[in-house]
């Protein structure tokens, strides 16, 4: 293996570690605040905080936009780590793959599509009222017991969208190579063919 690749293997390892840990990190700090308070929202507890706070911070984020980046930083550098592994998945494996993250783009886009016009709606309506937060909006249909945040529930469909889209493109990547490169002439064939 080169430098080039040894370097580019260790920031994906880097990136795939970071991104596992802030992961479990958020996960961790939803299951104890979950725990210790009562929130009347579904994702509510990675959405009603900024970390780092913003009087030490100019740079903030909610625990469900760390989230949202880790997740999908995460998928990247596994799959791009995993590529050796995975390209030599027989055929009917990969195509299983590709067919189940099409899937999983085509639910996730529509419930995103959803969510985005109901938060829309819900803005509006909290306009005239003139009480507009968009944080504490929430999903209560069908009367939900326990309606879904909708800055969280937005954010984790477009991670499961964006994570569908990029698995069907990297699954058609490796289809692609696959094809080329049956088709291609051996090098062999072109030398032996110019000696005759």
């Amino acid at each position: 293996m080169s430098k080039a690749n040894d370097w580019s293997r260790t920031v994906l390892l880097i990136i795939a570690y970071v991104s596992f840990a802030v992961m479990l990190a958020v996960v961790w700090y939803a299951a104890l605040t979950s725990l210790t308070e009562r929130f009347d929202q579904v994702g509510l507890a990675l959405v009603n905080v900024e970390f780092p706070p913003p009087s030490i911070s100019p740079v903030y984020m909610k625990p469900i936009t760390y989230l949202y980046i880790s997740s999908v930083a995460f998928l990247f550098s596994e799959l791009e780590l995993n590529r050796a592994r995975i390209s030599r998945f027989p055929s009917w494996a990969k195509s299983l793959c590709k067919f189940f993250a099409f899937m999983v783009a085509v639910v996730f886009f529509y419930e995103l599509c959803y969510n985005f016009v109901l938060w829309g709606g819900e803005i509006a309506a909290a306009l005239v009222f003139g009480q507009i937060s968009p944080d504490v909006l929430a999903n209560k249909y069908p009367a939900l017991k326990e309606p879904w945040n909708l800055v969280f529930v937005t954010k984790l469909w477009s991670v499961f969208f964006i994570m569908g889209i990029y698995s069907f493109w990297y699954f058609s990547r490796l289809d692609a190579r696959e094809r080329y490169a049956s088709v291609v002439i051996p090098q062999e064939a072109v030398e032996s063919s110019s000696h005759s």
